[in-house]
């Protein structure tokens, strides 16, 4: 059995956004093994993201944190597979090149592994 519960929220003032998230899991066979113990994982994220309207600057922060009751996290991008924890503090900025093309720069503290990471990127969607 699984059940989940979350919320997420967004609320802007002028050029700063604020937005949210947070979700509760409970499952009762996470990894399809026979007599596992339930796993209950609680996390979520807050990010503040700055962008003046005539402007094709932006500035973001973030904070992620997830918690389980059991090892069984992945959360990907060079951290260890089954922890129990992951914990981050992101800050970044970017420039508009066109309305679909963004250059940008981002770093990041991983609070459990005391690590940083870093990123250069220009992205495009069409």
């Amino acid at each position: 059995r699984l059940s989940m519960l979350g919320a997420d929220a967004s609320y802007a003032v002028g050029p700063v956004s604020l937005r949210g998230q947070y979700v509760y899991r409970r499952d009762t066979n996470p990894t399809f093994t026979s007599g596992e113990p339930a796993v209950r994982t609680a996390g979520g994220f807050a990010e503040v993201l700055w962008h003046p309207e005539a402007g094709r600057w932006y500035a973001l922060a973030l904070y992620n944190r997830i918690e389980s009751s059991r090892p069984l996290l992945d959360v990907g991008m060079g951290h260890p597979a089954g922890v129990s924890r992951y914990e981050t503090l992101t800050a970044g900025g970017g420039w508009l090149l066109r309305r679909n093309v963004r250059a940008h720069a981002e770093g990041t503290w991983d609070v459990e592994l005391r690590e940083s990471r870093w990123s250069l990127g220009l992205t495009a969607a069409f």
